[in-house]
């Protein structure tokens, strides 16, 4: 499992986000840590059975289509005036 950032979730991947109840009971731990999780269900008692840092791979950003036509264009009434 890794812990990503809130737009980087993707449960396919086990990526969970930090703010997830999960991911706040695990940021701070470290191997042999014992944690308890608040899940709506109650409290879950969990042990960090080891903690490692790795690069992970992402898409690179990418537009939406379209979007390069939905720019905002400057109002006429804004531009610098010249003379």
């Amino acid at each position: 499992m890794s812990i990503v950032g809130a737009d980087e979730v993707d449960l396919n991947r086990n990526h969970i986000s930090w703010v997830s109840p999960l991911g706040r009971a695990l940021m701070k731990a470290t191997g042999g840590d014992r944690v308890v999780l608040q899940a709506p269900g109650g409290k879950t008692y969990l042990t960090v059975l080891e903690v490692y840092y790795e690069r992970i791979s992402v898409e690179p950003f990418q537009e939406p289509l379209g979007a390069e036509a939905s720019a905002e264009r400057p109002h006429p009434a804004h531009q610098p005036d010249d003379g």
